[in-house]
């Protein structure tokens, strides 16, 4: 659906409205085309850039035909729509319109010089969104949802048509890395060893609630470790099952999940609902490990520069299974629009220059040009989703054609204008 949305498209739209003239320039069923239509809706085409060269005021009346075709079989059908969503998509184009001019007085003005109102204006956009939503349901039943395209369709297409595609432009083959910071042992045990800390403290007689503010990185932390009640099902299993386990105030043993080192104590009981309270401590990769990632990565790098092949170290090196497998081609793409996380580096690299370590989050890559692909005609699975709206495009092309064709033997339709 295009909106309508400069005053000089809704002044054309407004003047010809006012301009009546008695000429019937077609005729379709009990409804009549009058020349000042056909005026409105060339002018309409023009102004919306949509008038191709060489389309003649026939042209354009036989699609205004088509139309009235469709509009009445879907009401012989009793196709319908939604009153008031089109009520309220026709306030929002006449809104749209009415925002243009410096002051609603001055959309006043002008639609009192076309001898109308709002309320004109209303129903003109409510009869306009009406008619497209009636063709757009008739057509989406009797063509679009009747079209089914077959892979051996799509394949005949392709070798049909193969030498009236573009070519596919230059590429540039990119090559990538990718390691991951894992927490260490000596990580895991520190986090262990602290919250081992913190259950004999509590063990001791301090406050949980004072513990969890101080030790906790868990989400209600600040509240004192205060999770409220909840029911099986809204915790993670281990927690849960502690959870359910417990006596008030009870405390569970230290819990390990991938989340981190937990420690919980039951407050209350309610029918089938806990209240808890919760600490963590979070398992992620400290400082140490980092740097343990990034001096491999350096050595991979190193080695890269002396001329070690890259499709070897990548198989033993990098982490990304997709990619790792394939020698480490992370794909072809346009040259100059690489992947925006490596774009950068990428573009100040030759080919067969490797990147420094690149760190992102706790990620670590290393990237590189590694050649460029020339240019050439597209393989069939890379445009074959194209290819199959191609061949569905057409085939409801053909099936609306015939279609048309059915509904004009059906109604009396007669072209009075020349030419």
């Amino acid at each position: 659906m295009r909106i309508i949305s400069t005053f000089l498209m809704l002044m054309f739209v407004l003047s010809a409205q006012a301009v009546v003239l008695d000429r019937i320039v077609a005729k379709v069923g009990r409804e009549i085309i009058l020349e000042s239509e056909l005026d409105q809706q060339m002018r309409q085409l023009e102004q919306l850039d949509m008038l191709v060269s060489g389309v003649t005021g026939r042209d354009v009346l036989e699609q205004m035909v088509e139309t009235r075709l469709v509009i009445q079989k879907a009401r012989e059908q009793n196709y319908t729509v939604d009153h008031d969503q089109v009520r309220e998509l026709a306030q929002q184009q006449i809104d749209q319109i009415r925002n243009q001019f410096p002051t609603a007085e001055a959309f006043q003005q002008e639609l009192q010089k076309a001898g109308l109102n709002q309320a004109d204006l209303r129903k003109m956009f409510i009869e306009m969104l009406t008619e497209e939503r009636l063709k757009e349901q008739i057509i989406r039943n009797q063509i679009s949802n009747r079209v089914h395209v077959t892979e051996a369709e799509v394949e005949e297409f392709y070798r049909e048509s193969r030498d009236q595609f573009p070519m596919r432009p230059a590429m540039d083959e990119i090559g990538i890395i990718q390691r991951t910071v894992k927490i260490s042992d000596a990580t895991r045990s520190e986090a262990l060893a602290t919250m081992y800390i913190v259950m004999d403290r509590l063990h001791q007689g301090e406050d949980f609630a004072d513990l969890a503010k101080q030790y906790s990185e868990g989400p209600a932390a600040k509240n004192g470790g205060d999770l409220g009640f909840f029911s099986r099902g809204m915790m993670i299993e281990a927690i849960e099952d502690a959870a359910f386990s417990l006596k008030p105030g009870q405390l569970s043993e230290v819990i390990e999940t991938v989340q981190g080192i937990h420690i919980i104590k039951l407050v209350e009981t309610s029918d089938d609902e806990v209240h808890v309270l919760h600490m963590m401590k979070k398992l992620s990769p400290g400082a140490a490990d980092h740097e343990a990632e990034h001096v491999l990565m350096a050595r991979v790098l190193d080695r890269l520069r002396e001329g070690e092949p890259f499709s070897d170290m990548a198989r033993t090196y990098s982490e990304d299974d997709s990619t790792a497998v394939n020698d480490g081609v992370l794909g072809e793409f346009p040259q100059g629009e690489y992947p925006k996380p490596f774009n950068q580096a990428l573009q100040a690299l030759d080919y067969g220059v490797y990147s420094d370590v690149i760190v992102l989050g706790e990620s670590y890559f290393i990237v590189v040009k590694l050649r460029q692909v020339p240019r050439r005609a597209y393989e069939y699975l890379e445009i074959e989703q194209e290819l199959r709206e191609m061949v569905r495009s057409e085939k409801q092309t053909e099936l609306y054609s015939d279609w048309i064709k059915e509904l004009m033997k059906e109604k009396y339709v007669e072209i009075l204008l020349e030419g």
